[in-house]
C-alpha cells in the first residue's frame, strides 16, 4: 500500500489515468502475496516431518538397504495397510457418487421434521438454516462494515470520476458489494454440513472410538453418533459439522463443508474491495485538491463520504488481507483450522491433500454433497457415521457398539 501510494503521488501530476490500473493490481497482488507467504513461512512444518512423498521416499530407500528381509517385508506390509488407509479416508471424505448425478447440491427443500438442529435457527418454512440468535449482532456489524464504505465512497466519488475519470470507477464497489453480500446470504443460511443426531439412547456404553478400513470413527456422547474424520462437535451451534474448520460469529454460523466455499469467496472479495475503495479513495481526495487548488487537508474537510470510506478500508486491509491469506494457504494444503491449529498432521502426513492445484480447485468450484437434513425419496445407504445400515425412520446406535 505504501509503495503504490508513493508511486502514486510521484506520477499522478504527469497521467494518473496511465498508472490507475497498474497501481490497482500491484497493490492488491503485493499485499495478498505478503499476507500468503507469511502464513506460509511461520507455518511450515519442521524438517524432520515427512510431509512430502520425496522424503518418504528417501526414508523407505534407506530401510531397504539398512534392514533385513523379514523387517523388510514387516515395512511393505505396513506401507500397504498406509496406502489402503489413505484410500479408505480419501473415499470417506469424498462426495457420494449419487450426489454427484445431481445437477446441484444445493436445494430449497425444507429440513425433515425429524431432524433436531440443535442451537441453530430455522426459518422460511423449515428452508433457512441459520446459527444461533446470540450471533446476530456479530452479522449486523460484518453487514454494517462491508455495506458503509462501499456506499459512502459510491456517493462521495460519482460526480468527479464521472468528469474527470470514469464513473465505472465509482461502481466497481457496488458490484462487488453485490457479490459479497450474495456469498454471504449464501455462507450463512445453508446448512454447514450438520450431521443429524441420533434420538436413541444406547442402551449399554458404546466404545469411544472405533476403527473401521483404517479410518477412525469417534463417538460423540452429545449427538450420539459416531462422527467421520475431521467432523466435530461445535459446542455453540449444538451440532456435530462435517469437516469442521470454525465457528464464526461474523458469519452467524458454522463454516463445513457445504458453506466453506462462500466463506472463501465473502474474505476474497471483501479484501478486493477494501483494496480498492482505500486506493481510489486517495484518487478523490487528490482530485479534488488539484481542482479546487486547496491542499489534501481541505479536501479531507469537505468529503466527508470518502473520509468514511478511506478509513474502514484502511483498518480492514491487515485483518481481512491476512484471513484471506491465512485461509488460501490451508486451502492450499487441503487442512481445516481446527485440524491446522491443532497440529493434526505434525507428525504424519494429511492423506486429504492431492496437490495445491487439486485442493485449490476443490475448494472454489469442486463437487458438493446434498445436505443430510433434506429427507430424500430414496435414504437407504450404508451411512459409517453411525457404523450401520440405517433409513431416515430407523437408526439404532446399539448396532455400533
Amino acid at each position: 500500500v505504501l509503495f503504490s501510494l508513493s508511486t502514486l503521488f510521484l506520477l499522478f501530476c504527469s497521467d494518473v489515468c496511465s498508472f490507475l490500473f497498474l497501481v490497482f493490481l500491484i497493490t492488491y497482488f503485493v499485499s495478498f502475496c505478503f499476507c500468503f507467504f507469511f502464513f506460509l513461512m511461520i507455518r511450515r512444518p519442521p524438517r524432520s516431518t515427512l510431509s512430502s512423498s520425496s522424503a518418504a521416499s528417501d526414508v523407505y530407500k534407506r530401510q531397504v538397504s539398512t534392514q533385513s528381509t523379514g523387517v523388510f517385508s514387516a515395512d511393505m506390509s505396513r506401507r500397504a495397510d498406509d496406502e489402503a488407509s489413505v484410500k479408505a479416508k480419501r473415499e470417506v471424505d469424498a462426495v457420494p457418487e449419487q450426489d454427484l448425478k445431481l445437477c446441484c447440491a444445493y436445494s430449497c427443500a425444507p429440513v425433515s421434521d425429524e431432524i433436531i438442529p440443535g442451537s441453530s435457527t430455522l426459518l422460511c418454512g423449515d428452508r433457512v438454516l441459520m446459527g444461533p440468535g446470540e450471533n446476530r449482532p456479530y452479522m449486523a456489524i460484518s453487514l454494517l462494515l462491508a455495506t458503509v464504505p462501499s456506499v459512502t465512497f459510491v456517493i462521495s466519488t460519482w460526480d468527479r470520476f464521472d468528469s474527470d475519470l470514469n464513473v465505472v470507477a465509482s461502481i466497481i464497489p457496488a458490484v462487488i458489494w453485490v457479490a459479497m453480500m450474495v456469498v454471504f446470504t449464501f455462507a450463512a443460511t445453508i446448512d454447514p454440513g450438520i450431521i443429524p443426531k441420533c434420538t436413541v439412547k444406547p442402551t449399554a456404553t458404546p466404545k469411544l472410538v472405533i476403527v473401521e478400513d483404517g479410518v477412525l470413527y469417534k463417538w460423540c456422547r452429545t449427538c450420539l453418533i459416531y462422527r467421520p474424520p475431521r467432523s466435530k462437535h461445535c459446542p455453540v451451534c449444538n451440532n456435530c459439522v462435517e469437516k469442521f474448520d470454525h465457528h464464526c460469529p461474523w458469519v452467524g454460523t458454522c463454516i463445513g463443508r457445504r458453506n466453506y466455499r462462500f466463506f472463501l469467496w465473502f474474505i476474497h472479495l471483501t479484501f478486493l474491495n477494501s483494496v480498492y475503495v482505500f486506493i481510489f479513495s486517495v484518487i478523490h481526495l487528490v482530485l479534488e485538491a488539484d481542482d479546487n487548488n486547496t491542499g489534501i487537508a481541505d479536501a479531507i474537510r469537505d468529503n466527508w463520504g470518502t473520509d468514511v470510506a478511506l478509513v474502514i478500508s484502511f483498518l480492514a486491509l491487515l485483518p481481512v488481507g491476512g484471513l484471506a491469506g491465512y485461509h488460501l494457504y490451508l486451502v492450499s494444503i487441503n487442512q481445516t483450522t481446527n485440524e491446522e491449529v491443532n497440529d493434526l498432521y505434525k507428525r504424519e502426513s494429511n492423506p486429504f491433500t492431492r496437490g495445491c492445484r487439486y485442493n485449490v480447485m476443490e475448494a472454489f468450484c469442486g463437487p458438493q454433497r446434498v445436505s443430510k437434513l433434506v429427507q430424500r425419496k430414496k435414504d437407504v445407504t450404508t451411512d459409517k457415521t453411525t457404523n450401520v445400515e440405517m433409513t431416515m425412520d430407523k437408526s439404532t446406535p446399539e448396532a455400533a457398539i
